[in-house]
């Protein structure tokens, strides 16, 4: 979860012992901190903090960590939440209280809008931001003060959203659809910053909106902005009220937020999950592969909390990093709202949109065959591999879709053209929803356990993923590694359906501004070296380009050899 600080217009990164030295939190903060989590029953005294060379700070284990051993216990009281203000942030929690009263209000009444209003909506991560930074401001006076130098300083992330325009880094993203995705994300946090704060966005002086993670603008009408509403929490000069809450620091939250927070169900009764900032907890890196895992635990000494402990598959040595999971994310979520990406995620996506034309002859017809058959012109589908193959995972969806756009008005009204596009649907369905159930069941006749239940979940994940060679008259629900040897409406249709694709696939590979063996060349210089040879940023791009372009490849070599074997019959 932790990122280093970048060096401007360094070529390498510091070494271990110069990122030892260049800390940013002092000896004397950092044993304050252990003290103050030992004071509040954190439990753990096998995992101290330490520098790794590639993945900067994180956990070590001072000692082997058996399998199923509990790694570390955070009590609910060290929580830093929404609901935290309430007994720490008076002022605060009155605003949240005052919001949502007014806003239920509103509601009832059904209010003219255009009238002036204090009403805000203000998001969860919002108001988790809000708190964050009206804590830091309080300095010693914080029930927090301990956690907050072991925090990243405002400028040190790595989200995609610091990368800079004018040093090159956001040109390491171009060809992914994380570049676009940042620049919206850019916009969008600024513009609800500007919302919250001041009570307008860019559109009210004519600029154009985006939208993206936080999003809460686009109702700001002619309400007022916090800054105005509540000086006496915020601030009553522009001074004071940039000193702890300007759009850099709001950037800085909400990036805290993204990367180090929990969504947790705190079994409070409400059935919804929490999002925590645990300190400790937020410490330990991520690995894909990690083996712990972490959630919600009410019972052990009687202090509910967030625990970890190792699975019983595999424990850690004594030296080596404590990493667990984060979720089953690609690279592009990872760099967008972690600040980092991984080598050889599993989890790898690519995401592709193929909208037809208004101009399409028989566009109405088709798009009425689409919404028939469950399908919408701009839905996303992604790509991905298949586990256990090295070819490409294509939605046979996105297949049909293709089809579809490319029917002749002969095809299209023809009387058996919808029926079948229809069941290919049906079977479809049918088979996700088969390969969840038995994800869920753990297979037919009950639960498995040991081996078995991991080849369960293994299958049940093959049986979910978008088939790569399903032929129209196939009611397999598992995927192929053989190509299909038959078509759907017509061998025209097909081999003009693969050869859109294939091309669009073969654009998108070509818009990336290195190719795979440069970038494969890049990540092995990188990491064979004695010292990274890639600053943070410009390695996580490479990771994320790397991803995506094998997805592609592969899934070009797999439609390739698709369209042969329709081409031959």
């Amino acid at each position: 979860m932790e990122e280093r600080v970048v060096s401007s217009g360094a070529s390498t990164q510091p070494s271990l012992e110069n990122a030892k030295a260049n800390a940013v939190w002092s000896e004397q903060e950092e044993a304050a901190f252990w003290a103050w989590l030992h004071k509040h029953g954190v439990t753990t005294d096998h995992a101290r903090i330490a520098l790794f060379p590639r993945t900067g700070r994180g956990m070590k284990a001072t000692r082997d960590i058996a399998p199923g051993e509990l790694i570390f216990r955070v009590p609910q009281q060290l929580f830093l939440t929404a609901r935290s203000a309430a007994k720490h942030n008076p002022a605060l929690h009155a605003l949240f209280q005052q919001q949502q009263q007014q806003q239920q209000q509103q509601q009832r009444s059904k209010r003219n809008t255009n009238t002036t209003s204090t009403t805000y909506t203000i998001s969860e991560d919002d108001r988790l931001a809000l708190l964050l930074l009206a804590e830091r401001q309080k300095g010693s006076e914080s029930f927090w003060a301990p956690y907050f130098p072991l925090l990243p300083p405002v400028g040190s992330y790595d989200h995609s959203m610091f990368f800079r325009e004018g040093h090159g880094e956001m040109h390491e993203l171009y060809g992914s659809n994380l570049f676009e995705l940042t620049r919206r994300l850019k916009l969008q946090v600024e513009d609800d910053y500007l919302v919250l704060f001041h009570g307008k966005s860019r559109t009210d002086s004519g600029g154009e909106s985006d939208s993206g993670e936080s999003g809460e603008s686009g109702e700001s009408g002619k309400r007022e902005g916090l800054f105005k509403a509540y000086p006496e929490i915020f601030g009553a000069t522009e001074e004071e009220q940039q000193r702890g809450f300007s759009v850099d620091a709001y950037r800085w939250a909400l990036a805290t937020i993204w990367s180090r927070a929990f969504d947790l169900d705190v079994n409070d009764g409400s059935g919804t999950k929490v999002r925590v900032l645990a300190p400790f907890a937020d410490l330990f890196n991520h690995s894909p592969h990690a083996r712990s895992r972490h959630g919600f635990s009410g019972a052990g000494e009687g202090k509910p909390g967030l625990e970890c402990t190792t699975l019983g598959s595999g424990g850690f040595k004594e030296g080596e990093e404590i990493v667990f999971n984060y979720g089953a994310f690609p690279n592009v979520k990872l760099l967008r709202l972690y600040g980092f990406a991984v080598d050889d995620n599993p989890y790898d996506i690519v995401d592709i949109y193929a909208p037809m034309s208004p101009l399409a002859p028989d566009f109405n017809a088709k798009i009425r065959l689409l919404h028939d058959v469950g399908l919408g012109n701009e839905e996303g589908f992604v790509l991905h591999v298949l586990p256990g193959q090295l070819d490409g995972g294509v939605p046979e969806s996105l297949i049909d879709l293709l089809r579809i756009q490319r029917l002749t008005t002969e095809e299209l009204n023809a009387p058996t053209t919808k029926a079948t596009f229809v069941e290919r649907a049906r079977k479809r369905k049918m088979a996700l929803k088969s390969a969840l159930d038995n994800n869920a069941r753990g297979g037919a006749g009950g639960r498995p356990k040991g081996k078995d239940r991991k080849k369960a979940k293994q299958q049940a994940k093959k049986a979910a993923a978008p088939t790569s060679g399903q032929t129209s008259t196939s009611t397999s629900t598992s995927t192929t590694t053989t190509p299909t040897t038959s078509f759907v409406i017509s061998k025209q249709n097909d081999l003009l359906a693969l050869d859109a694709l294939i091309d669009a696939l073969n654009q998108m590979l070509a818009a990336y501004p290195t190719n795979l063996v440069t970038d494969l060349k890049m990540l092995r210089t990188d990491a064979t070296s004695d010292t990274p040879t890639l600053l943070p940023r410009v390695r996580s791009s490479v990771c994320l380009r790397v991803g995506e372009k094998k997805i592609l490849l592969a899934s070009i070599q797999r439609l390739t050899a698709r369209r042969k074997a329709i081409s031959d019959l």
